[in-house]
Formats: C-alpha cells, structure tokens, sequence
C-alpha cells in the first residue's frame, strides 16, 4: 500500500511503520438509524431529537440547533449518538447529499439523540482518524462510484458496500498525531466561523436599528436630515413581465434565503426547466429584484434578492421588479429588504394554500408594499456604511474559504 506525501515521525524522530489496508467494518460497526411514523413525530424537546440529512452540515458538522424533528419513539441503547460517532446520510431523493457524513463531538444534553432511518452512525473501535476519512477525496470517488438509484428512485448506497469500503491507514501512534494536528486546524476553522457568524448578526442588529430609524445619519454640518417617506413600491419600481424568447438563454436561477440569486444547477441535481417551458419563463437582468415565494426559517415571508447576473430566466412563480425611481438608491433598497421591515405586510396579504410553504397574493396588493424613503443623501450614507460592512464579512468569508482550502490540500497530502 502505498505511503502519502506528508508523514509524522515517532517522538525519537523513526519512521512510523508503512500503512496499510483497512475496511471499515473491520475498524467499527454500522448501526441503521431509528424507524418512526408520522404520528410519532412530537413538538416536545425533551424527547428523542433525530437527526437527518439537513442536520449534516458540509465540512464534517453537525447541527442539531435547526431543523429539528423530535419523536417519542425511545431508540436501541447502541441507536444512541456516542462522542465520535459518525452520522452518514445513506439514502436520499436528492443524489447529491448521499454519502454527506459528519461526527458527533458531543454536547448534546436535552434528551437521546439518534438519526433517522435514512441515515446511518459508523461507530468506530480504535480508529482516530474514522471522521477525517470521510472528508477524503477518495471517500467521495468512492460515493460517486456507488451510489444507486436517481431519475426519480431514491438515491442510496448499500450498507454491505460501506462496510467494504477500503482505506489506507498507518499505525495507531501516527494516527493520533494526524488527528491531533488535524483538529488543531480545524479549530482555526471553527475560530473563523464564529467571526463570521458574530458579523452577520452585528449585520441583523444594524438592519434592524437603522430601518428602524433607531439609528439615523447626519448631514455634513451635523443637522438632521429630513423625516423618512412612506412610498408604495409601485411608486419606485416597475413590474417585470417579459417572457423568455430567446433560446439562446438557459441560464435559469432560483432565489435563496442564504445565498441570493444563484444558478439553478448549484441547488438541484436535475434539470428543472426544460426545453418545452423555459419560453415561459421571465427574463431577469443585472440590479432587477427578484421576489421567491417559498418561505422558511432563514425568510419567513420569502427572500427578495436583487440580481448581480447579467442575464438570467427564473419560474413564472417569481415576482420580478426593477427600480423606476431615480430618486432611490439601489443598494439601499437592497438592504432595505435584507430587513425585516417589509415582512409583516407581505404576511398581512398572504394567501396559504395547499402549498403551505409558498405564499400567494394578488399582484395588485405586492406592490402597495410600503417602503422606506430617506432623502438620497442618507440612502447613500446607509448603502455606503452597510456596503462596507459587507465588505468586511466577504473578506472573511474569503479568509475562511482559503482555510478550508488549506484543508483540503493538507487531507489529499495526509492520505492516499
């Protein structure tokens, strides 16, 4: 078995003896996740918490903070998350999450904690480096390789194929330094994450008190500026309509909470918008704002994103506008809805139907949002000081980003 470029020595600076070949069910054991109904799901915190795909974060995390489903079915004492244990994803209507692995650290106090049915723990004996093996590039070959299912059937692998999975790996002592330096790192990791997890919500805070006019700007001269309008969005923007008519355009996007308007293909595995409907499609171009109807945790009444692409198609479901006022600011609009401040009105007009996770109104009522209008001095001072803050975020964003890279690089040369 072949050795990988970067090893550690013994204290005494020897070599550690060559590596050598493992499966994973001779380092652990697999052990299924709990089987539950509908009716055994409970809004109880107390109860049995059970994890599932959402719940694995990508770069080896866990989350059991959101998107948590509780039930009071109570699991097998070995169906209980011990620290070190690793949750796997095995099956999924989405191909691109099966395989998704991340270990437990522990900390969990409320109540028992398990996965669900569609996930499995791999409970390691005496095997270290077990939650690093899963973040190698030839753990993820190998997922691609033997995955099943898709066009419609569920994606899974086999259990008896994880369990043949082979991998290279070196003598206890040296996979305890690799473990030790590797979790060193991914502390500086974890470092970052929390700086750019304190940003955003200085960010939330400074939203909410600024378009709560909690926290005014002044005039150079250090006078007040005038009181804030009350405008209706039909005041300040244009409705857009115009369909797809051109088939050189496949360039479809979707709206996310978190990341904005993004390219359809980073989100779903298969192609949404075919051929035969994308002319029905409304063309969205560069500073357009795009309002997606769908809500969740992250955007209670949907998000609404302005573009950055040149040229773009999303679903007819969306509501597409663009600014006509040129007294308005485009970047302060852009984080006047970052804000909660239009939420409430959205709600107010809402319609929920068998979709219970997409809104509906009358266009007529959307556009009788009412919006905030400083005089465009102060909408440029806002978009400014707000603009340089997300300067700051996205340079740690790019910090953490090069962190992970680092990792990445460092995982390919500490393992073969």
């Amino acid at each position: 078995m072949a050795n990988p470029k970067l090893r550690f020595k013994a204290a005494d600076g020897t070599e550690y003896p060559e590596w050598g070949s493992t499966t994973l069910n001779k380092q652990g054991v697999f052990i299924r996740g709990l089987s539950y109904k509908k009716q055994n799901v409970v809004d109880d915190h107390t109860k049995t918490l059970v994890l599932r795909s959402s719940n694995i974060l990508q770069f080896g995390k866990l989350d059991y903070l959101n998107k948590c489903q509780f039930v009071n079915k109570q699991p097998l004492p070995n169906q209980i998350l011990q620290k070190g244990d690793i949750v796997i994803c095995m099956a999924n209507g989405s191909a691109h999450l099966v395989g998704k692995a991340s270990c437990y650290e522990g900390g969990y106090q409320t109540g028992n904690l398990t996965v669900g049915a569609f996930c499995s723990i791999y409970r390691q004996h005496t095997f270290p480096i077990a939650k690093y093996i899963f973040q190698t590039q030839s753990y993820l070959n190998f997922i691609s390789e033997n995955s099943q299912g898709g066009n419609g059937a569920i994606s899974n692998i086999k259990p008896s194929t994880y369990e043949d999975f082979e991998c290279s790996y070196p003598c206890l002592e040296e996979q305890r330094k690799i473990a030790d330096f590797l979790s060193t790192f991914d502390d500086k990791v974890e470092a970052k994450e929390q700086q750019l997890e304190a940003l955003q919500e200085t960010k939330k805070g400074l939203l909410q008190q600024i378009f709560s006019q909690q926290l005014r700007f002044k005039a150079a001269d250090g006078t007040e500026y005038p009181e804030w309008d009350i405008v209706s969005l039909s005041r300040v923007a244009n409705s857009v309509t115009a369909k797809n008519k051109d088939e050189a355009i496949k360039n479809v996007l979707t709206v996310s909470a978190k990341h904005g308007i993004v390219e359809q293909h980073q989100f779903f595995d298969k192609k949404i918008a075919n051929d035969k409907n994308i002319c029905k499609y409304t063309v969205v171009n560069n500073m357009n704002f795009v309002y997606n109807p769908r809500i969740s945790k992250l955007a209670p009444a949907g998000p609404i994103k302005m573009s950055h692409v040149d040229c773009g198609v999303v679903s007819p479901l969306y509501t597409v506008f663009r600014v006509k006022d040129e007294a308005i600011n485009i970047r302060f609009l852009d984080f006047f809805f970052q804000s909660n401040n239009w939420i409430e009105y959205l709600l107010s007009i809402a319609n929920f139907g068998a979709r219970y996770d997409r809104m509906s109104f009358n266009k007529e009522d959307f556009y009788e949002m009412p919006i905030l209008k400083p005089c465009q001095e102060e909408q440029r001072k806002i978009a400014e000081f707000l603009g340089a803050f997300d300067e700051k975020i996205e340079a740690v964003k790019r910090q953490l980003e090069a962190l992970r890279e680092i990792k990445k690089g460092l995982l390919q040369q500490m393992f073969v």
